[in-house]
């Protein structure tokens, strides 16, 4: 069980998540398929807003008060269950083998990353793919 404010969030060994006002009288969404196995773990992110909840073979993240799963599912690639946490940015997988994983979770630091790495869009390569909104230098914006 975790708790975030008003809300709290249950995983079952069927593999849902249900999510609770924090007396847990009453559910604030139907249950929510997760995982084709138990739920072993609920992680929260500390800044707050998503948390993980983790099954034997992948991660799924979740928004709290959206009720939803954000982005697609993390497949883990052990038969051991890792050791799941997050850091301010980051997602952390630490297997029994000794390797660690580190998947960047916070759209600022994300967005950080990829203008450091790839730089911005130029012009004409806005324009294939997003014709639909006028040219921004996004990593200008973001101070990349």
């Amino acid at each position: 069980m975790l708790f975030s404010g008003d809300t709290a969030v249950t995983g079952d060994v069927s593999g849902r998540v249900t999510f609770w006002n924090a007396g847990l009288r009453e559910r604030l969404a139907p249950p929510r398929i997760a995982h084709a196995s138990s739920v072993t773990a609920l992680v929260p992110y500390p800044p707050g807003g998503m948390f993980a909840s983790v099954s034997a073979d992948e991660i799924s993240l979740w928004e709290w008060h959206g009720y939803r799963r954000l982005g697609s599912d993390i497949e883990l690639t052990s038969d051991l269950v890792p050791i799941v946490a997050f850091n301010r940015t980051s997602l952390l997988i630490s297997y029994p083998d000794g390797r660690l994983v580190e998947i960047t979770v916070d759209p600022d630091a994300a967005a950080g990353a990829i203008c450091a790495r790839n730089g911005a869009l130029s012009p004409a390569q806005w324009r294939i793919h997003i014709p639909e909104l006028p040219y921004m230098d996004t990593c200008a914006v973001r101070g990349g």
